[in-house]
């Protein structure tokens, strides 16, 4: 019996997810990486919105985080192809 509760509870504890990013926190590390002119870190940002958005089918910023990685690739195309 005790074995069993054991197992139960170790389950239990597996499926509680810990608390999941917000968007605004999302957005506010791509904000950050974008200050400070991380332009690969501000896209692994953005994908992390991105991935967030289609789980939560949050189409507005899906389409946000799409057209600012559009943005900040180009972005580091230009700053490559100036070197």
């Amino acid at each position: 019996m005790k074995k069993l509760l054991s197992i139960v509870a170790i389950s239990l504890l597996l499926a509680i997810e810990l608390p999941a990013q917000t968007f605004s926190s999302l957005w506010a590390q791509v904000d950050k990486a974008s200050k400070q002119d991380r332009p690969k870190t501000t896209l692994v940002a953005l994908r992390q919105v991105e991935s967030k958005a289609v789980k939560e089918k949050q189409y507005g910023h899906l389409i946000a985080s799409l057209f600012s990685q559009i943005i900040y690739q180009q972005q580091m195309e230009e700053k490559r192809v100036a070197q």
